[in-house]
């Protein structure tokens, strides 16, 4: 049964590298915070929507759009309740190493973040300073990583992604969320 599927999908559910195709992505994906943002802020979790055009040189444009929360460090001296959310507004290119049943890329995202804080935090010192945010920001973001998508029926495609990522918040200091993205997507081609 599987080798009567298997070939089945090769000759007529794969799509042709030649042609131009496009899809559309779902993902969710989990942050494991690297460096000074992961004193105060632990995992970051999220999903993305997205819509790419792959053409037939194997390489791709990507917009993409999402929402990421963080969750605190369980060390960090946070009074009351902490909020940091972003929502990601990108542009990104994929080179395709295959495009068959298995398609290996790397990728690399640009773009900004629309950040939202609300939070109180305790700093050490003599005396004690008690640092607040609260507000709306947008900063600039950028992505480089890999993948795996694997066609499982016709233009339906589950994908795999590792990502470095880094979302600059402070010039003057070195206070970034830098990171390691894990994900899983579902894609639609077509």
């Amino acid at each position: 049964m599987f080798t009567v599927l298997n070939a089945q999908m090769s000759n007529e559910d794969m799509p042709n590298e030649n042609e131009t195709q496009s899809f559309v992505a779902v993902q969710g994906f989990t942050i494991s915070s690297l460096g000074d943002f992961s004193e105060d802020w632990d995992e970051g979790k999220g999903g993305y929507v997205s819509y790419g055009i792959i053409y037939s040189n194997n390489w791709s444009l990507i917009f993409q759009t999402g929402y990421i929360t963080f969750e605190t460090n369980d060390n960090a001296p946070f009074i009351g309740d902490a909020k940091f959310n972003m929502i990601p507004l990108m542009v990104g290119t994929r080179y395709y190493i295959l495009r068959d049943r298995f398609r290996p890329f790397l990728l690399a995202m640009n773009g900004i973040n629309i950040i939202s804080t609300d939070y109180s935090i305790e700093r050490p010192g003599i005396p004690p300073s008690i640092e607040m945010r609260e507000g709306t920001e947008v900063k600039y973001n950028f992505q480089v990583g890999l993948g795996l998508g694997i066609i499982v029926y016709k233009g339906l495609e589950v994908e795999f992604q590792a990502k470095y990522n880094s979302h600059l918040l402070e010039s003057s200091i070195p206070y970034n969320i830098t990171g390691t993205e894990l994900g899983v997507a579902i894609n639609w081609n077509f």
